[in-house]
């Protein structure tokens, strides 16, 4: 047997912090070390169901209003859609973006089942059920 050869295992370090310092920590220079990085749950991802529901009343209630000869409160109801609909929308778009660090690989999910991966950079996941699992040192 070679006494020169000397093995290397993989070692793990465990590491608990905040949003703050997660770039410091992929950062960090532990050479050798594996680091995983848990993303704590975020329930910003229905944000924009009250806005949405919102708009689907005020159009409802439009097209009622029509119905019934009541033109200028359908016409304030539209206008609360159109304003609701833009604001769940606006809403919508702001939950969606993913930013990937340079030197980072996102692992993505889609309802709990990985699906693939997220170079650096600013991404969008549109649907609620998609999100980053890990994140990945490369």
């Amino acid at each position: 047997m070679a006494r020169g050869r000397q093995q290397e295992f993989s070692k793990i370090k465990e590491v608990v912090a905040g949003w703050e310092r997660i770039q410091q920590l992929l950062r960090g220079g532990d050479a050798g070390y594996l680091v995983p990085v848990v993303i704590p749950r975020n329930r910003r991802a229905f944000a924009m169901v009250p806005w949405l529901g919102l708009a689907l009343f005020s159009l409802l209630a439009t097209i009622l209003l029509v119905m019934a000869g009541q033109t200028i409160l359908a016409g304030l109801a539209f206008m609360a859609f159109f304003g609701f609909a833009v604001l769940g929308a606006f809403v919508w778009w702001r939950i969606a973006i993913v930013e990937i660090e340079q030197g980072t690989t996102g692992i993505v999910s889609h309802s709990g089942k990985i699906v693939g991966t997220l170079p650096p950079g600013r991404r969008y996941l549109w649907w609620p059920w998609q999100k980053v699992e890990f994140i990945v040192d490369t």
